[in-house]
């Protein structure tokens, strides 16, 4: 009865207690904390397209619909795949999303040369509570089916099988996998099923810069921001990019106005 307690609170209050978020990493066929960072608040994100909204929008209907899958009969997981150019704010955020949920998160590098199929499974089975799984850069591990280097010693039907198949588990579990290659996956990777919802993030639009440039002058206009950023091409710079100039130059912004 005292276990089961324990185990009770420390489902209800695990990623809740402080506000921070616990990044893991595989050990052997477990987990390691490695890391313990303050969640970043949506409000200092910024997509296009309503992106953000829609995603947490998805996801917490996903995590109150527990009950209604278990009637439909469908598997109770949900798994996101978030494709773009790099420097745009991918896993960031995966990590905002982890900490608004009070959520932690699993970051699992597939082409790691000591992950072979059964310790994927062994893994996936033993993922810590209240906790995403984020798997970063699933191009770099095959290309079509086929492994992009010889250290790659997870097979492609191994990969599925962790991710839907029989012994993939039903306790809601969230995978969102990321690639700056979307061309280059098989299509059995991103099928609904395994990859329920297909979001693009892209270079920053000109809302975006605007949305940025606030951020670091708040002061500043909505007026005078899409005038300046107006001066900058349609989804050519990345976010990354941008924020780096920013930053640079976050005590001139005289010359961020006139250049």
């Amino acid at each position: 009865m005292i276990t089961e307690l324990l185990r009770g609170a420390c489902d209800f209050t695990a990623g809740r207690s402080d506000g921070r978020v616990e990044i893991h990493v595989p050990e052997y066929h477990g987990w390691k904390l490695v890391e313990r960072r303050a969640a970043r608040p949506l409000e200092s994100l910024i997509y296009g397209a309503g992106l953000l909204d829609n995603l947490h929008a998805d996801l917490g209907s996903f995590f109150e619909d527990r009950e209604w899958h278990a009637q439909m009969g469908i598997p109770y997981r949900r798994a996101y795949l978030l494709h773009g150019l790099p420097g745009n704010g991918k896993s960031s955020l995966v990590s905002a999303l982890a900490g608004a949920f009070g959520l932690n998160v699993c970051v699992l590098n597939l082409a790691t040369p000591v992950l072979g199929d059964d310790r994927l499974t062994a893994l996936l089975g033993e993922l810590p509570r209240r906790a995403l799984l984020l798997l970063e850069d699933i191009d770099a591990v095959f290309l079509g089916r086929e492994p992009r280097t010889p250290d790659v010693k997870l097979s492609f039907n191994g990969l599925l099988n962790a991710l839907d198949g029989v012994a993939a588990g039903e306790g809601g579990r969230v995978t969102f996998m990321t690639t700056n290659d979307l061309d280059g996956l098989d299509a059995a990777l991103i099928r609904p099923g395994r990859a329920d919802l297909h979001l693009l993030t892209d270079n920053a639009t000109r809302a975006q810069v605007a949305g940025m440039l606030r951020r670091f002058w708040p002061g500043r206009t909505a007026a005078h921001a899409d005038e300046l950023a107006a001066r900058l091409p349609e989804s050519e710079v990345s976010m990354a990019r941008l924020q780096e100039y920013l930053l640079e130059r976050r005590a001139d912004g005289v010359g961020v106005r006139r250049n």
